[in-house]
């Protein structure tokens, strides 16, 4: 693979995280694309991204909606008014999962397509709007770090196998939508949550 391969591998690899745990948590996407940087730079400069490749995967979370908005935009005053309902909680922590994914997707594009060994990889997730959401997050209260750093590589060891097959079609065709996304994860059936799992 050449470098520019690569990195649309690696950014298939992010968006396949964030989809897996997405359907694992009974969430779905609108559809899934990878844009390269010479065929739309205008939206690179506008996402002030250096990458050649980036991965647009909006998701849809149904009744929790407003809360995934209000975190997404770092709406402090939003999440302030939220913060008293209790689903907002519950959704935080798999809302963080979900973000979180794409970083974890990353680690196995590493470990298991170049065959590195986990300490090899970077140790730390890039800068960009998935970590200024999960900072903002983090800031929420401290506990959910805790549940990224113990949960996400169980969730990444239990669907391997979904990321891997998603990764490989996204990069493929660059583009799928949510049947085609669907038929991929029905193939490839979710692992059932395990206990510790289901009481997130």
């Amino acid at each position: 693979m050449s470098q520019i391969d690569d990195e649309r591998m690696l950014t298939a690899y992010h968006e396949a995280g964030h989809i897996a745990i997405s359907y694992y948590f009974g969430f779905s996407v609108k559809g899934s694309k990878l844009l390269f940087k010479d065929d739309d730079p205008d939206f690179f400069t506008l996402m002030n991204s250096k990458d050649k490749w980036i991965g647009v995967t909006p998701i849809k979370y149904g009744n929790y909606m407003p809360y995934a908005k209000a975190l997404n935009n770092i709406d402090e005053q939003a999440v302030n008014e939220y913060s008293n309902q209790e689903p907002f909680g519950l959704f935080v922590q798999k809302f963080a999962l979900v973000m979180a994914a794409g970083w974890y997707g990353e680690i196995l594009y590493w470990t298991e397509c170049k065959s590195k060994r986990p300490s090899d990889v970077p140790q730390e997730m890039d800068d960009g709007p998935d970590r200024d959401v999960l900072n903002f997050i983090y800031t929420l209260d401290s506990k959910f770090k805790t549940y990224i750093n113990t949960y996400c590589p169980i969730m990444l060891d239990l669907h391997k196998e979904q990321i891997k097959a998603i990764a490989s079609a996204l990069y493929e065709k660059k583009e799928l939508n949510s049947s085609e996304i669907e038929a991929i994860i029905s193939a490839n059936p979710m692992t059932p949550p395990t206990e510790e799992l289901r009481n997130l």
